[in-house]
């Protein structure tokens, strides 16, 4: 159902918002919110970190609320869905290097490494976890 659909939406980006808040304080600085970018693949310019710290820390001192970060986040992979969907069809068939139409966590390890991003494995698969929609564990090529 959309509620359910909605509601582990809300868990998925409540972990990824933990597992960046590494001081374990309930914020995420603006250095944690370049790796957060960084992480789900967003690689944005330091104009684009500069725009979303405006949208996401209102009374500018730097630190960047849970609730805050979820609505920013659902908003933004709502309005680059489609923006993003022909590129991802793209970097898909890379990524997908035995092509079966799924990418696992060693697939994406693999892939980030060989372009200089080494993360750990519970970033890696907090990664896959945004866009796993049928919750098997692997990115699905639909």
């Amino acid at each position: 159902s959309q509620i359910s659909t909605e509601q582990e939406e809300e868990e998925v980006w409540e972990e990824v918002f933990q597992l960046f808040d590494k001081d374990r304080n309930g914020h995420i600085s603006r250095d944690e919110l370049g790796r957060v970018f960084r992480a789900l693949d967003l690689d944005p310019s330091q104009k684009d970190l500069d725009q979303a710290l405006k949208e996401l820390d209102k009374d500018g001192n730097g630190i960047i609320e849970l609730d805050d970060f979820k609505m920013y986040f659902k908003k933004v992979k709502r309005s680059s869905y489609d923006e993003r969907k022909q590129e991802m069809m793209q970097a898909f068939s890379l990524l997908d290097k035995n092509n079966d139409k799924f990418i696992d966590a060693k697939e994406l390890s693999q892939v980030l490494t060989s372009l200089g991003e080494v993360l750990s494995e519970a970033e890696i698969n907090a990664m896959i976890k945004v866009a796993d929609t049928n919750k098997d564990g692997k990115i699905d090529y639909e």
